[in-house]
């Protein structure tokens, strides 16, 4: 298996995607932490720290890994790479477990590329504060990495199973969206309040009136079960990232090693039983 992670990296190295999205990567962190430095600025009594920002890699860095890991494992399949790789005598759990180990790293690579772009443009802006605690800190960060190997976990499945490369990205890329399309409906039914008031007009101008039940409200039951599985989604966990209300962290970092643990053991079953031609 070590002849096969080399000779993975090495690949990575000349892949021309990767670097895309390295760049990429690099390019939006500058442009984004240093114009968001810019505008609290000149927020008066706000004190400006990366972590409003920073944090923002946890959404599109599930894209990005969609994009990347559907592109270099369907090359796998085109040049005809795993069976040459089975005909010299590796296993089917190697290869599967190689291409993991690759894709996990290449997200995580994406993430560094992302804090280079937070420390230029921190350099730049004269910004350093990151805004929270060191406990805090790591604890986001960890979660950060857990998506990333989750949506490697997924986005390796699809990939080992699927032998038409334009088909595995769309189907990566379209789970990605689906994900995420799906993590902002719960949370924006989560954040309905209970009750709201309207505006009347009266004769001495506009007044509130009493408050009201807000029939879009999530309660009950049913609250529990929508706040679960925000927590369990990848997606979900990059959009609370992103805004900084992670409320169940240990949750949520149990939750993405269960999924990787389950999306690794049903990939590497489904590769075993997969006919290559």
């Amino acid at each position: 298996m070590r002849k096969l992670v080399s000779a993975h990296f090495s690949r990575l190295r000349k892949d021309r995607m990767f670097w895309i999205c390295m760049g990429a990567m690099f390019a939006y962190a500058v442009f984004y932490i240093w114009s968001g430095c810019r505008k609290e600025q000149f927020l008066p009594g706000e004190e400006r720290s990366l972590s409003a920002c920073y944090f923002h890699f946890a959404i599109p860095i599930g894209l990005f890994c969609a994009l990347f890991d559907s592109l270099f494992l369907g090359t796998e399949y085109s040049d005809g790479t795993i069976r040459n790789k089975i005909v010299a005598g590796h296993t089917r759990t190697e290869i599967y477990l190689a291409a993991l180990l690759l894709t996990f790293s290449a997200g995580l690579l994406l993430m560094a590329a992302w804090t280079a772009g937070t420390l230029v443009a921190a350099l730049a802006s004269g910004t350093w504060n990151m805004g929270m605690g060191l406990l805090r800190l790591f604890l986001y960060l960890l979660i950060a990495v857990l998506e990333v190997a989750v949506f490697s976990a997924l986005f390796t499945w699809i990939g080992m199973l699927s032998e038409n490369k334009a088909v595995t990205e769309m189907i990566s890329v379209l789970l990605f969206l689906a994900l995420l399309l799906f993590s902002s409906m719960l949370y924006n039914a989560l954040s309905q309040p209970e009750t709201y008031c309207g505006i009347e007009m009266t004769m001495d101008g506009m007044r509130t009136s009493e408050a009201m039940q807000n029939p879009r409200y999530v309660g009950g039951f049913l609250r529990s079960v929508y706040a679960c599985m925000l927590d369990v989604l990848p997606a979900g966990q990059g959009l609370q990232l992103w805004l900084l209300e992670v409320g169940r962290p240990v949750f949520m970092l149990l939750s993405s090693a269960f999924i990787t643990a389950a999306a690794t053991l049903g990939g590497m079953a489904s590769f075993r039983r997969k006919n290559i031609k």
